[in-house]
C-alpha cells in the first residue's frame, strides 16, 4: 500500500472495536461506515461501486481498503487474518517553512584591555653596527653599511688627461678636445681646429679671445654695443682706463674725425657739451664722477680728481710714461698709449669737471709732462673713459636729476630720495633714511613711531621710552623704562630737586641752584634765567660746602659710569654745541640729564666739581663732541666757577 494509506492504518490500529479485537488493515466483517477519527484527521467511507472502503485524509481520497474474501465468526481468541495489501497512498504535501526565531539580546560590553607597559629604547653600539634595546629586549640590529671605494682624480702622465681612480679601477678623461686631439687648457687653446700654445704676457697667461699683449702690458678687449667697435683697456693703479681714444660718431657737429701730426688713428674729438652727452648741468668733481657722458655703457667720463689719480699712479715724468711709444719720447710704461689729437704735438682729454660755467677742465699731455688745465667748452678734445657705470640721468621740468639719489615730484620738483625711496612731502617726512607720516608738535615735524609731543617746555619733541609716551613733569625715561620722578626738598630755601638711582647711589638729576648769598655762586652770565635752566655756578671753596644736609660733593671714585651720550639730557639746549642736529643722538639712559656748558670752563664742555683734594682741584669734564667723560686736573689758583651735582650721604 502506498505510504499515506500505510500511515492511516497505523494510526487506526490504535482504535479498539466493541467486538474486542484490534482494527487491522484488512477487515473480515462488513460495516456500513466508519466515522472520522479526530485524532488522525482521516476518515473511511464505503464505496458503493466497488464495495470496498475509500480512505480520506484531510478531505482527500488517499486510497482504498479491500474487504477480506472470507468472513470470520466472532472469536474470543486471536485469529490470524489473511488480507490483501491495498494500493499505495499518495505522497503528502511538503510542510511550510517555520518562521525565523526572534533576535537574541545584545551581549554585555567586554571589559577594557589593560594598558601596555612603557619601555624606553636605547641604541647600543656593537661591532659592525648597533643593537636597538627596548624595555630590556633586543629588538634588532642595525648593521653598518660597507664603505664604498675611494676615488681620486689627478692629472695623468699625459697632462691632456685626468686619471680617475676608484679602487682598482681607473679611467682617463680628456681635459679638452681640439678636433680629435686632447689638450690641457692650461697650456694650449684651440683655434680653427688646431692647437695653439697659450701666450704669456710678461709673466701672466692670457686669453687671446678677450685680451691682447702689447710689449709686456696686458690689455683687455671690450665692445661698444652702440656701434660694435672694439676697444682696448688697461689697468693703471686702481683704475681701468680705455687704452685708446673714443671713436664713437655722434653724427652731429659736436664730434669730428681726429687728425694728428704722426698720421696715426686717434679716434674722434668732441666739444665738451658733446663729451658730456648734453648733460652740462651735472658736471662733477667726484671720484668717480658718475657722469656717463658720451662713454659706452659701463664706463664714464673722468672727473678732474680721477685724472689727478692717474697722474699720481704713474708718477715722475707722467707725460712720457703715458705717451704712445710711436710718439716722440713716449715710453708708454703703463699702456695708456696717448696720441696727439691735433697737428700740434700734444694730447688733450676732456673731464666731467668745470671751474665755472664757461670752461671745463681737461688733462693735457706734452713731451715730458702732463697737467690739468681748462678751456672754453667749444674746443675739440679727445675722450678717454674710465670703467664704472656713470649715473643715468633724467629730466624733471627741464632740469636734470639722478634717479639713484632723487625723484621727480609731480613732474615739477626734484626731491631727494629718503633711504632710496620716494615719498609724498605734503603728508610724509624723511628722517635720515626713514619715511614717516608728518605730525606736528607746534611748528616742528616729528615721527610718531619714535617720538612724541611732550609737555617739556624746552624740548617738546622727545624720544618714546620703550615705545611709550610719558609726562615729563612727573616721569622720566631710564634705559627704556618710564620711571616716576622722585624729589627731595632743600630745607635751606625750599627748592625741590629731582634725584635718580644709578648703580646703587642716589644722585641729583639736576644741577644745584642754592644761592650762597656771596661771591661763591652766581648765575651764568649773571642772567637769572640761566639759573632756572642750568642751576648755579660755584667756586671751588663754595662748592665744598654747597650741598644740602644729607648730601655731599662726589669723589672721582663715586662718579657716574657711562658715556657722555648716556649722561646728557635729550634737550634742544645742546643744539648750539653740535653740528646740525647731532645732539639728538644723546640718550640720557640713566636720567642724569646733563645740560650744555654755561660755565667758566672752555669750549663746548660742561664741568662739575669733585671733592678730591690734592695737588690739583679735580673736575669732571663732559664735552658735546666726545663720548668720553674726562677727569680734569686744575691748578688751585684757577679762579673758575662751575656746576655742582650732589650725591646722597653724609
Amino acid at each position: 500500500m502506498n505510504q499515506n494509506i500505510q500511515s492511516a492504518v497505523q494510526r487506526y490500529s490504535k482504535f479498539t472495536l466493541a467486538a474486542g479485537f484490534a482494527l487491522a488493515s484488512v477487515f473480515a466483517f462488513s460495516c456500513s461506515e466508519v466515522g472520522k477519527n479526530d485524532d488522525t484527521g482521516c476518515a473511511i467511507k464505503p464505496n458503493a461501486e466497488s464495495g470496498e472502503y475509500d480512505v480520506y485524509c484531510d478531505g482527500k481520497n488517499v486510497g482504498e481498503l479491500n474487504k477480506s474474501k472470507e468472513k470470520y465468526p466472532k472469536m474470543d481468541s486471536k485469529v490470524e487474518v489473511d488480507y490483501a495489501q491495498g494500493p499505495a497512498g499518495k505522497d503528502g504535501k511538503d510542510g511550510k517553512d517555520g518562521k525565523d526565531g526572534a533576535q537574541g539580546a545584545t551581549g554585555a560590553t567586554g571589559a577594557n584591555g589593560k594598558d601596555g607597559t612603557t619601555s624606553n629604547c636605547t641604541v647600543e653600539p656593537k661591532e659592525g653596527g648597533y643593537d636597538i634595546i627596548c624595555g630590556g629586549v633586543n629588538m634588532g640590529t642595525l648593521n653598518n653599511g660597507n664603505d664604498g671605494e675611494k676615488c681620486s682624480i689627478k692629472t695623468a702622465s699625459d697632462p691632456a688627461y685626468y686619471i680617475i681612480s676608484c679602487g682598482i679601477n681607473s679611467e682617463l678623461l680628456a681635459k679638452a678636445w681640439c678636433g680629435i686631439e686632447a689638450y690641457d687648457p692650461e697650456k694650449n687653446y684651440c683655434k680653427g681646429g688646431e692647437l695653439q700654445e697659450i701666450p704669456i704676457c710678461g709673466t701672466v697667461k692670457y686669453d687671446v679671445k678677450t685680451q691682447v699683449c702689447e710689449g709686456s702690458i696686458l690689455k683687455t678687449l671690450f665692445t661698444d654695443t652702440r656701434d660694435g667697435k672694439v676697444y682696448k683697456s688697461v689697468t693703471i693703479g686702481e683704475q681701468v682706463w680705455m687704452a685708446e681714444n673714443l671713436n664713437y660718431d655722434t653724427k652731429t657737429e659736436g664730434s669730428r674725425k681726429c687728425t694728428n701730426s704722426i698720421e696715426t688713428d686717434c679716434g674722434r674729438v668732441y666739444n665738451w657739451k658733446t663729451a658730456m652727452d648734453g648733460l652740462a648741468g651735472v658736471a662733477s668733481d667726484a671720484n668717480p664722477s658718475n657722469v656717463q657722458g658720451i662713454c659706452p655703457d659701463g664706463w664714464h667720463l673722468p672727473s678732474y680728481i680721477e685724472f689727478m689719480t692717474l697722474q699720481s699712479s704713474v708718477g715722475g715724468t707722467a707725460g712720457n710714461k703715458l705717451r704712445s711709444s710711436s710718439w716722440t719720447d713716449g715710453t708708454d710704461d703703463y699702456g695708456f698709449s696717448a696720441l696727439p689729437d691735433t697737428t700740434i704735438d700734444r694730447s688733450r682729454f676732456w673731464s666731467a669737471s668745470i671751474p665755472n660755467s664757461a670752461k671745463a677742465y681737461y688733462m693735457v699731455i706734452n713731451i715730458g709732462s702732463s697737467a690739468l688745465s681748462n678751456a672754453t667748452m667749444n674746443l675739440y678734445h679727445s675722450v678717454r673713459c674710465v670703467k664704472g657705470q656713470g649715473a643715468v640721468l633724467k629730466t624733471c621740468n627741464d632740469k636734470l636729476y639722478s634717479p639713484t639719489k632723487e625723484f621727480c615730484l609731480n613732474n615739477t620738483t626734484i626731491v631727494p630720495l629718503c633711504g632710496g625711496k620716494e615719498y609724498e612731502p605734503s603728508t610724509q617726512s624723511c628722517s635720515g633714511t626713514e619715511i614717516f607720516t608728518t605730525t606736528y608738535c607746534g611748528t616742528e615735524k616729528y615721527n610718531t613711531a619714535t617720538h612724541f609731543c611732550s609737555n617739556n617746555t624746552t624740548t617738546p619733541i622727545l624720544p618714546l621710552c620703550g615705545g611709550k609716551e610719558y609726562d615729563t613733569k612727573t616721569e622720566y625715561c631710564k634705559q627704556g623704562t618710564v620711571q616716576p620722578i622722585t624729589k627731595f626738598k632743600d630745607e635751606r630755601d625750599g627748592q625741590e630737586y629731582k634725584y635718580v638711582e644709578i648703580n646703587g647711589k642716589t644722585w641729583m638729576a639736576e644741577n644745584l641752584n642754592y644761592d650762597t648769598k656771596d661771591e661763591g655762586s652766581r648765575c651764568a652770565y649773571y642772567d637769572g634765567d640761566n639759573c632756572y635752566y642750568y642751576g648755579r655756578l660755584y667756586t671751588r671753596e663754595a662748592a665744598m660746602k654747597a650741598c644740602p644736609a644729607g648730601w655731599h660733593l662726589p669723589s672721582e671714585n663715586e662718579w657716574v659710569p657711562g658715556t657722555a651720550y648716556q649722561l646728557k639730557a635729550y634737550s634742544i639746549l645742546w643744539q648750539n654745541s653740535y653740528v646740525k642736529e647731532e645732539w639728538k643722538r644723546d640718550s640720557d639712559d640713566y636720567g642724569f640729564s646733563a645740560l650744555p656748558p654755561l660755565n667758566d670752563g672752555y669750549g663746548a664742555c660742561t664741568s662739575w666739581w669733585l671733592a678730591d683734594d690734592g695737588d690739583f682741584d679735580l673736575t669732571k669734564l663732559l664735552c658735546s663732541d666726545d663720548s668720553i667723560v674726562y677727569t680734569q686736573h686744575r691748578n688751585k689758583s684757577d679762579a673758575i666757577a662751575i656746576a655742582v651735582r650732589c650725591v646722597k650721604g653724609d
